[in-house]
């Protein structure tokens, strides 16, 4: 949260543009999180291991390096916008 706010306190809007592609991704795997249970019932193997594919996936959102918010940014949501 820190980075997001530093972020939006600097002239460029750049970063504001990395930081906001993040949270769109993370909003949606956390909303995703809130149905785990439901289908932990039909596929209790894949939603054993739900909070490790979490854990996981938002340390590859995050890093400048693997830039995975953008990317889901650019194929999911930008088609739709």
């Amino acid at each position: 949260v820190y980075e997001s706010v530093r972020a939006a306190c600097t002239p460029g809007t750049n970063d504001d543009k990395v930081w906001l592609q993040y949270w769109i991704a993370s909003g949606i795997l956390s909303y995703t999180t809130e149905f785990i249970d439901d289908i932990k019932v039909y596929f209790p193997q894949g939603g054993e291991h739900w909070y490790e594919f979490e854990f996981f996936v938002t340390l590859w959102l995050m890093f400048p390096l693997t830039d995975g918010a953008t990317l889901i940014y650019d194929v999911v949501t930008e088609p739709y916008l």
